[in-house]
């Protein structure tokens, strides 16, 4: 006999208890999900963004007071402008929605909210493409003179640089090669 564990078949018979979605739950709610999370083993910064983001949009959400399964597409763009005229850049406006479209994902999988999630659809806001400013010749100097040449560390982390300089290999890479 084969037990079929699939999500779908344990939520069947065991379906998740009525959860509160009123604005005074909204706390509880952020919790219910940062434990979520933590389950899932995030990283403790991970899970600290989460926090702080998903927790802004919430308490905002909380004064309008509406309830969890009421917020609308349309409730996340003014909050998304409200962040730019607070003079929030892009990279934050999107780690934002980010953090709410996960939101929104965990509450629908775990069964705490029904689909469509207020996001479906949704594109993320538009980056500006950053070009990162390279070094200059005398960037390059400066940086290599920081090194001595007559100690061991020095010979090490010069060439440390000049590999990351060459090949463009991350730190990650470095560390982790045997060569």
């Amino acid at each position: 006999m084969v037990l079929d564990l699939s999500p779908n078949v344990i939520r069947q018979t065991h379906p998740m208890p009525a959860v509160d979605l009123s604005p005074n739950a909204f706390p509880r709610i952020l919790e219910l999900y940062l434990s979520i999370l933590e389950s899932e083993e995030l990283s403790v910064k991970t899970i600290s963004g989460y926090r702080q983001r998903d927790g802004a949009f919430l308490r905002a959400m909380a004064g309008s007071s509406i309830s969890l399964d009421q917020i609308t597409r349309l409730d996340v763009r003014l909050f998304l402008a409200q962040l730019k005229t607070n003079g929030c850049v892009a990279t934050t406006i999107d780690a934002y929605f980010r953090a709410m479209r996960a939101f929104f994902n965990k509450m629908i999988v775990e069964g705490i909210l029904q689909p469509p999630s207020p996001m479906a659809g949704m594109e993320a806001p538009k980056l500006p493409k950053l070009i990162p400013r390279t070094f200059t010749r005398d960037d390059i100097y400066k940086m290599m003179s920081l090194f001595p040449q007559n100690t061991f560390l020095g010979i090490r982390n010069r060439t440390m640089l000049l590999i990351f300089m060459d090949t463009c290999i991350r730190l990650a890479e470095m560390v982790d090669s045997t060569a």
